[in-house]
């Protein structure tokens, strides 16, 4: 009898002991999982943060180079009129032509077709014409028939460099106007390939 009391009053303590493991074991990872979730809210805050960080330099950078576009432009369009009015006396240098870039070139080898279509479709800028207005109206001002009256008042040592930028302008401008007009004409054989589905009906 006293020996069974004995092994029950044993067994007691070591469950009793065993509860108060578990309990420590779980109080234990409780606060290991409480840490771990507060990490993890931190870093997600931190990098919550840093986009909204990298979005507000987008955003500003993005508002930086409309307004340097947009003063570029004003600037290229002045430019142009002040080469227009300019008396046949004046000698002009390559840095002296209003090139349609962003960042006036050097060198011919500074005019890019990447350059020349970033600047002249900007939506920066002359929001009253579509993209084939402006390439037309540049390729006005740049067609070699036109351009030979400025480029007669170019200095001799600079005109081969003049010439070879013009015509680099000229090609990527008609480039540009080709790609438009194969957008447009895959527009418009879209457009009327629903009209005739429409007026047909659906099909069954």
């Amino acid at each position: 009898m006293y020996e069974e009391e004995m092994r029950r009053r044993m067994r007691e303590r070591e469950e009793e002991k065993n509860r108060l493991i578990q309990t420590e074991v779980r109080r234990i990872q409780a606060r290991v999982r409480q840490r771990r979730d507060s990490e993890r809210h931190i870093i997600a805050e931190e990098r919550r943060r840093e986009a909204e960080k990298a979005k507000e330099r987008v955003i500003r950078e993005r508002a930086r180079l409309e307004r340097a576009t947009v003063d570029a432009w004003n600037v290229y369009e002045l430019r142009w009129v002040a080469l227009s009015a300019a008396y046949d006396g004046i000698v002009l240098k390559f840095r002296d032509i209003p090139w349609p870039l962003l960042i006036p070139p050097l060198t011919p080898s500074e005019i890019t077709a990447e350059g020349i279509g970033a600047f002249i479709l900007s939506t920066a800028h002359s929001p009253e014409q579509s993209p084939k207005e402006r390439i037309r109206a540049a390729l006005l001002r740049w067609h070699p028939d036109r351009f030979c009256r400025v480029l007669g008042r170019v200095r001799e040592s600079e005109r081969n460099a003049v010439e070879e930028g013009v015509g680099t302008v000229v090609r990527c401008l008609n480039d540009l106007l080709t790609k438009d007009n194969k957008a447009s004409h895959v527009f418009c054989g879209l457009l009327t390939a629903s009209l005739l589905q429409a007026r047909r009906g659906p099909m069954l």
